[in-house]
C-alpha cells in the first residue's frame, strides 16, 4: 500500500543566512509487519536557486536542482515522483545510501581471521549493494542539525549475514557556494567489513535528456591506475595502469569520444592521493553547453544514458574499536560461562598478568566483579566488593557493584530535562529522580562481548526513547590489563540524536580485601586532585554551585586518614572538579594507599569529575536487611570507597553534556565519554641481606 501526501511543511532555521531547510511528507508505504510508515522529505536551498531533496527511505536524494549559465534551473539526478516506485523492483538503487558494503561480494563469501561469513546472495552468485535489504531499503532516523540533516541507521548483528551491529550516520549540508557535503561514517561492534557510498546518478544536462545529455559531458579523473575485475566485476586483486587505455581520464576527455572507445564503463579508479591526507580533488563533471560542472570528493562514473556518482566510496575495512594500541606479551585472557539470563549466556573474561593481578570482567552489566592484587608479603586478595554468581547482580537490592552506569551516570533531579527547547520525562526509580540511567540503566542489561589482542570490548545498544532518553545510542566500553598492573577503562558512545551522555563504572574498592569491612576502609589514606567540588541539596541533587574544598573536611589535596574523617563526617558521597591545567589527556586524579596491606591505587582520567563514595547507603552493622557478598561477607556503611570518574554533576555542566553533541562539526556525534587507569600496586618487599 503505498499513498503520494501533502502535509503542513517544517521549515528550519539555519546557521547559513541563505540555505533554507523545509521538511515535508513525501508519502507512506506499509512496512513487513503491516504498519504504515511516513517517508520524510528535506528540502535544502541556497540563494542561487540550487536545491536538493533526500528523504529517509534510504536516505536517498530525489532531485537536485541547479541553474545554467542563463538561470535556467534542471534537475540532474535521475530519480522517481513518489514511494511506490523507490520501493518497487525497477528501481537500481536511484540516490540512496548503499551498505553495509557497496559493489560486489564474489560468491556472498568473505573471511575476517579465521572465521567465514556468508553473505545473502542477490544478484546471481554474488552479493551486491548491501543484499536483499540493503541499507537502501531501510528507513532512516532523521535529525535536524541547523541547515544539516544527519541520517542515522542501525544494522543489527546477523543482518544479511554480516557480523557485529553496526550504526550509520549519513549527514547532508548545502552550503551558499552550492557545494553539498555528505559526510558518513559507522561505527561497529566488532571487525565487519564497511564500504558505504551514495549511488546517485547524474546527467548536467538535466535528468530527462539521456544519451544527448550525456554525450555532451567533458570528464577527468584523478586516477592512474584501476581496480582489474573479472567478467561478473569481482576484483581480481590486480591493479592496472590506465596510460595508453581508452578509460584514462588523467586530462580532460569528451564523453562521447570515451564510450564510443570503451561501449562504457564501469571500474573503479584509484585515486592518487597526496601525502598529507585529507579531501583531495578527485574528479571533474562538466556539461558544456549549458556550463554545469559537478567536483565531487569521491567519485565513479558509469554510463547508462546516464551518469552514476558515487559520493565517499570507503574502502572495506572493519571499523576501529576505541581502545588503547598496547600489546602485552605476558598478560593472558581467558573466557568462560557465569551464568544464564533467560535465554542469553552471561560470559566472563578473566584477565591475568605475571604480577599475579587478575580481573574479572562479566557481560551483564559490563561489572567487574573482581580484581585479586597480592600484597607485600604476595598474599593474594580480592580488592573489590560484588557477588559469586549472577543471581546475587539480578537482587533489588544490588547497589551497582562493578557496573557500567549510564546513559546518565548520578542524579537527575526530577527525572526531567530540557534541551532545545524540549522537556524529557525521565522514569524514576529514586523517589521523584532518576539514578544511574533509570529502571533499566546499562548496569542491566547484557553487553556484547569482542575479545581480541587481549582487549575486551563490550557493546550496547540503547534505542530511541529508552527510560525516555532521545536517540539511539551506540556505547562501547573497553576493559584492558597491562604488565604494569593497569586496568584500562575507555567508553565511546555514538548517538544519532543530541541526549545527555554520562557514563561510569561503578567499582567499589577496599584495598585490605573485600571482606575487610569498615575496619579496613578506616585505614586508607586519601588524596584527591581537586581544589573545588559542585554542591548539591539534600536529595544529591546538584545546585549549579561549585565551592572550594579549603578548610573544609572535603579537602583532600594533601593525603588524609579515611577513618576519623568518616565518623566525623558519616561518610562521602560528592563529586570533586579535578584539577585539569589545561590538559586534555589523562591528568592525576587520585591515590588511595593501604599502609599495612602495601597495596595502592592511582587513578589517571581525561574526565572533569570524580564521585567519592563510602557506602553511605549500605546496611548498618545489625541490620535485619544484611547485603550478602562474597564469600558470605556481610557488606557494611562504610566498608569500600567508590571513584566513578564522570562528567561534573551541577545543572551547568550536565547540560553542556548534552550540547557538546549539537555543537560538534564533524560525523556522527561521537564522545569519548570516559577513559582512565587504574593503577593497582603492591610495594615489593626485599631482604637486602640475603
Amino acid at each position: 500500500c503505498h499513498a503520494a501526501v501533502s502535509s503542513k511543511q517544517t521549515n528550519y532555521c539555519s546557521n547559513s543566512s541563505d540555505v533554507r531547510l523545509v521538511e515535508d511528507t513525501f508519502g507512506t508505504f506499509k512496512n513487513e509487519a503491516g504498519k504504515m510508515e511516513t517517508v520524510r522529505r528535506f528540502t535544502l536551498s541556497n540563494q542561487n536557486g540550487m536545491s536538493v531533496e533526500i528523504i529517509n527511505y534510504g536516505a536517498t536524494i530525489t532531485s537536485l536542482h541547479v541553474p545554467d549559465r542563463t538561470g535556467n534551473v534542471e534537475d540532474i539526478v535521475l530519480g522517481f515522483d513518489n514511494v511506490e516506485e523507490y520501493l518497487g523492483p525497477n528501481n537500481p538503487y536511484f540516490g540512496c545510501v548503499v551498505g553495509r558494503v557497496a559493489n560486489r561480494i564474489g560468491k556472498g563469501t568473505f573471511s575476517i581471521g579465521s572465521h567465514e561469513y556468508n553473505v545473502t546472495r542477490n544478484r546471481g552468485t554474488y552479493h551486491l549493494h548491501g543484499g536483499t535489504k540493503g541499507f537502501d531499503k531501510a528507513l532512516w532516523e532523521a535529525h535536524v542539525d541547523g541547515n544539516k540533516v544527519v541520517f542515522s541507521y542501525l544494522s543489527k548483528c546477523g543482518e544479511e549475514g554480516y557480523p557485529g551491529h553496526v550504526l550509520v550516520q549519513a549527514a547532508y549540508q548545502l552550503s551558499s557556494n552550492n557545494e553539498l557535503v555528505l559526510v558518513m561514517s559507522a561505527t561497529s561492534t566488532k571487525p565487519t567489513p564497511v564500504n558505504l557510498t551514495n549511488h546517485s546518478y547524474f546527467n548536467l544536462a538535466g535528468h530527462n535528456k539521456g544519451r544527448t545529455g550525456v554525450l555532451e559531458h567533458t570528464m577527468c579523473i584523478n586516477a592512474d591506475r584501476f581496480t582489474d575485475v573479472d567478467h561478473e566485476s569481482i576484483p581480481t586483486g590486480e591493479l592496472k595502469c590506465l596510460a595508453g587505455t581508452n578509460m584514462d581520464l588523467q586530462v580532460p576527455r569528451a564523453l562521447d569520444h570515451v564510450l564510443s572507445a570503451t561501449g562504457g564503463i564501469d571500474h573503479n579508479y584509484c585515486i592518487n592521493h597526496c601525502i598529507h591526507g585529507g579531501l583531495i580533488f578527485v574528479a571533474r563533471l562538466s556539461e558544456t553547453t549549458r556550463t554545469r560542472k559537478r567536483t565531487p570528493e569521491r567519485q565513479c562514473i558509469r554510463h547508462q544514458m546516464f551518469l552514476r556518482c558515487l559520493f565517499a566510496v570507503f574502502s572495506c575495512v572493519s571499523v576501529a574499536l576505541n581502545v588503547q594500541g598496547w600489546r602485552v606479551d605476558d598478560v593472558t585472557v581467558v573466557e568462560d560461562e557465569y551464568g544464564i539470563l533467560g535465554n542469553q549466556t552471561i560470559k566472563r573474561y578473566t584477565f591475568s598478568n605475571a604480577n599475579g593481578v587478575t580481573a574479572e570482567i562479566i557481560t551483564y552489566g559490563g561489572r567487574i566483579t573482581a580484581i585479586k592484587v597480592p600484597d607485600i608479603c604476595g598474599e593474594i586478595r580480592d580488592v573489590v566488593l560484588g557477588f559469586d554468581n549472577l543471581e546475587g547482580f539480578l537482587q533489588k537490592n544490588d547497589p551497582y557493584f562493578g557496573a557500567v552506569l549510564g546513559r546518565v551516570a548520578n542524579r537527575i533531579g526530577g527525572a526531567k530535562f530540557i534541551l532545545n527547547g524540549i522537556q524529557y520525562n525521565l522514569t524514576q526509580n529514586e523517589g521523584s529522580n532518576q539514578l544511574h540511567g533509570g529502571l533499566r540503566g546499562f548496569d542491566k542489561v547484557v553487553w556484547e562481548p569482542y575479545l581480541y589482542n587481549k582487549k575486551l570490548t563490550l557493546s550496547y545498544v540503547s534505542v530511541d526513547g529508552e527510560e525516555g532518553f532521545p536517540g539511539t545510542v551506540l556505547t562501547q566500553v573497553t576493559y584492558q590489563l597491562t604488565s604494569d598492573n593497569e586496568l584500562i577503562f575507555s567508553v565511546k558512545a555514538t548517538t544519532t540524536k543530541p541526549t545527555p551522555i554520562n557514563i561510569a563504572n561503578h567499582a567499589y574498592f577496599n584495598l585490605a580485601g573485600q571482606a575487610a569491612g569498615p575496619e579496613g576502609l578506616f585505614q586508607h589514606e586519601v588524596s584527591i586532585n581537586a581544589n573545588r567540588y559542585t554542591v548539591t541539596d539534600r536529595q544529591s541533587i546538584p545546585t549549579g554551585e561549585v565551592a572550594y574544598v579549603a578548610g573544609t573536611d572535603l579537602e583532600f589535596c594533601t593525603p588524609h586518614k579515611m577513618g576519623p574523617l568518616i565518623q566525623k563526617r558519616g561518610g562521602y558521597d560528592n563529586n570533586y572538579c579535578i584539577n585539569r591545567d589545561g590538559h586534555a589527556g589523562p591528568v592525576f586524579v587520585s591515590r588511595v594507599v593501604h599502609p599495612e596491606s602495601g597495596r595502592y591505587l592511582e587513578i589517571y582520567s581525561d574526565q572533569p569529575g570524580v564521585q567519592f563514595y563510602t557506602g553511605n547507603g549500605l546496611p548498618q552493622p545489625g541490620s535485619r536487611d544484611p547485603l550478602i557478598g562474597k564469600g558470605s561477607v556481610h557488606y557494611h556503611q562504610y566498608g569500600f570507597k567508590g571513584v566513578d570518574l564522570m562528567q561534573q554533576q551541577s545543572k551547568i555542566q550536565f547540560l553542556s553534556v548534552a550540547a557538546k553533541f549539537s555543537q560538534q562539526r564533524s560525523e556522527p556525534w561521537q564522545y569519548l565519554l570516559t577513559h582512565y587507569h587504574l593503577q593497582i600496586w603492591y610495594n615489593c618487599w626485599e631482604d637486602n641481606e640475603m
